[in-house]
């Protein structure tokens, strides 16, 4: 393991069935600190890498390493504590729509315990790095489409985790609100986080001058910079 690696795969399969591999012997580092862009066809395996890192899943073969840690041993009672450490953002965003937008993005801190006026604090802060601090009080469906990807951006770096995943987070956007996206990820990697974000839009990566990690059939193909 690599001094300054956050993550590391050694040899990673994960399969579902006979037949039926999703990643076939992967290899991948990324280091503390590393924005990378995480691309390949349908089917290729990025969501399935990324449920490797959550925890989701757990590899058929090999070892997936977290700063360190070997994830794919942890017993199951630490896999909720072991997520807080993860910001994770889904291309549909999984708000709550019974919850005003400062609640949604209050959730992870009230799960952790933190004390209401810390929650507030910490949440003000996060809406107003993601454009939102004035419709904290508005209802997630009153708002558009990027303003609700925003909305869990905001919840997914409230606790200002080390690693944040993203998984085509900007699938439903248009061209202007992705790249407007995209350039708050890069914002978040500048301050310090681990960034790697699954995406489909080579147009629009190939411009963030990141690492392209592209699999196919389940397996790295390449990793050189954009």
């Amino acid at each position: 393991m690599s001094a300054d690696a956050m993550l590391q795969f050694d040899r990673v399969t994960k399969r579902y069935g006979p037949g039926q591999d999703a990643l076939v012997g992967v290899n991948l580092v990324m280091k503390r600190g590393e924005m990378a862009f995480l691309t390949g066809h349908s089917g290729a395996g990025k969501s399935t890498l990324l449920r490797l890192i959550m925890m989701m899943e757990r590899p058929s073969e090999g070892n997936v390493r977290v700063a360190g840690q070997d994830v794919s041993a942890l017993p199951r009672r630490q896999i909720p504590y072991y997520r807080r450490h993860i910001g994770v953002v889904f291309q549909n965003h999984h708000l709550l729509f019974d919850r005003s937008v400062f609640s949604n993005v209050a959730l992870p801190l009230e799960i952790e315990g933190v004390s209401h006026r810390e929650i507030g604090r910490r949440v003000r802060a996060a809406l107003d790095k993601v454009g939102l601090l004035k419709k904290e009080n508005m209802n997630p469906q009153m708002l558009s489409g990027g303003e609700q990807q925003r909305v869990g951006i905001a919840r997914a770096v409230v606790n200002k985790p080390p690693i944040l995943l993203a998984d085509e987070p900007t699938g439903n956007l248009d061209p202007e609100l992705s790249a407007e996206i995209m350039k708050l990820f890069h914002e978040f990697n500048q301050v310090g986080s681990t960034v790697l974000v699954a995406s489909h839009d080579l147009a629009l990566i190939s411009h963030m001058k990141h690492r392209i990690i592209r699999l196919e059939q389940g397996q790295v193909r390449g990793g050189v910079s954009a």
